[in-house]
């Protein structure tokens, strides 16, 4: 049972960085070839995307403390119907940096969120072991981040193109809602 709760912990953060970074990958060429952004724009686009990045990491931290897992549903959540929206708006431009913008604060909301809860988990049920358990969470993050790309970079080449990498990130990020919500069930 321990050790399945810490490897269900470690999907949380596989699976959510897989649909952040599947999309911040490629985003550029996405807000150029789909929304019609200029090279200028995009660097701006970026700057916002950074600065909510920095807020989202704030309030991960402020709020963590109160059922980190029940809060990681929610920032899921909120990714999901982000990346979903995505997929509908990206044609259009004022949606498309709204999302932008909450796409970086949830996604990097969770970040303090998930770390918090990973060290919970081996507080929980393996003590003693907290230093490398986070340390394996941060390999999770990169693990996430490559196969988001790598799968990005795959789902190009099909007939939806740019836009099918909103897919891919909406259904990690479901998976991600999904494993959060039976993380709450096991630890009942």
């Amino acid at each position: 049972m321990r050790k399945k709760s810490i490897l269900i912990g470690f999907s949380l953060t596989i699976f959510s960085f897989g649909a952040l970074f599947g999309t911040f990958t490629y985003l550029s060429p996405i807000l150029s070839n789909i929304s019609g952004f200029t090279e200028n724009q995009i660097t701006l686009i970026l700057l916002l995307y950074g600065v909510s990045v920095g807020f989202g990491n704030l309030l991960g931290g402020k709020f963590s403390n109160t059922d980190p897992a029940k809060l990681l549903t929610v920032l899921f959540g909120i990714l999901l119907l982000t990346f979903g929206l995505l997929f509908l708006f990206l044609p259009y431009k004022i949606p498309t940096l709204v999302l932008v913008a909450i796409m970086g604060l949830a996604g990097f909301a969770s970040v303090p969120v998930m770390q918090l809860y990973i060290i919970q988990l081996s507080e929980k049920y393996s003590p003693g072991t907290e230093d490398v358990v986070s340390v394996l969470n941060i390999s999770a993050f990169n693990i996430g981040i490559a196969v988001g790309s790598f799968l990005g970079g795959i789902l190009i080449s099909t007939s939806l193109g740019l836009l099918s990498i909103t897919i891919m990130s909406t259904v990690f990020s479901l998976i991600a809602m999904l494993m959060a919500s039976i993380s709450i069930q096991i630890e009942k």
